[in-house]
């Protein structure tokens, strides 16, 4: 005959019951100005409004630069596609940096930084291919860094649209980025007119008139998205009868405080306003 040991009844059974976390209307309406026209329900539009401008002044442009670099600077179809390979590891790293800017700055102030960089970058390039040189060797590396730093602001974006819209409107937010790209498209049939007529250098100028003027509609976020990026009471929405449960489970099962900290999501969560 064998000894079963006996069940260790001090042991918790199960697990206890999640938290859920959405954004709240008090946290919405937490921020106001302009008598109420300006609160953080407003990011999400003008987040929306800002990237749709820039991707408007981006599609000027960006289907000529191939031409732009065979037409002008002269070079080869195997040197220009040398850049496009090059691009997308520059975007990666301005992403990094990106991100590790915005713990310092905050999140709308390093896409504003950033934009305000791709844009002096692109008025250069007009500036310098529009008599004084079209040296590859100069041009280039000035083309590849502002196409890493106009690109590597997407996670920021999104990052903020996560944290100001509620999550059952998160896939309507998502779908308008297919408007943007739209316009995108759009805008270049205006970019191929404006460089037939009057030049690649002009059109430049014009592209980046409009993704500076982007600037402004960001501008309007600085005052509704906080610097420091953190978890606080007033973005977490908890029942009451979430809590008790929640509550109850913990004390049946004898979990000691420093587990009840681990598992519950708003433990520990500064509930201090944030803005700066």
């Amino acid at each position: 005959y064998k000894e079963i040991p006996a069940e260790d009844d001090s042991r918790p059974v199960g697990n206890p019951p999640k938290l859920k976390r959405s954004v709240t209307e008090e946290f919405l309406n937490e921020v106001s100005y302009c008598n109420g026209w300006l609160t953080r329900k407003s990011v999400p539009y003008i987040l929306f409004c800002s990237d749709l401008v820039t991707a408007l002044g981006s599609g000027m442009t960006v289907k000529y630069f191939p031409l732009f670099f065979k037409n002008e600077v002269h070079m080869s179809p195997i040197e220009v596609q040398i850049i496009y390979t090059v691009c997308p590891i520059g975007m990666v790293l301005f992403s990094q940096i990106g991100t590790t800017v915005k713990t310092y700055i905050g999140r709308v102030q390093t896409i504003m930084l950033m934009r305000i960089i791709g844009v002096g970058l692109l008025i250069t390039m007009a500036i310098l291919a529009d008599g004084i040189t079209r040296s590859k060797y100069i041009l280039v590396p000035i083309y590849v860094i502002r196409t890493g730093v106009m690109n590597c602001t997407y996670p920021l974006d999104e990052s903020i649209l996560m944290d100001f819209v509620p999550k059952k409107q998160r896939g309507r937010w998502k779908s308008l980025e297919s408007v943007a790209a739209f316009g995108w498209c759009g805008s270049a049939v205006i970019g191929g007119y404006l460089g037939d007529q009057h030049g690649y250098s002009f059109t430049f100028i014009i592209t980046a008139a409009v993704q500076g003027s982007s600037l402004l509609l960001t501008s309007l976020l600085l005052p509704l998205v906080p610097i420091a990026e953190q978890r606080h009471k007033d973005s977490i929405s908890v029942s009451q009868h979430e809590q008790e449960d929640f509550d109850s489970f913990m004390n049946d099962n004898g979990y000691p405080d420093d587990k009840r900290k681990l598992l519950d999501p708003t433990s520990g969560i500064d509930t201090k306003s944030n803005i700066q």
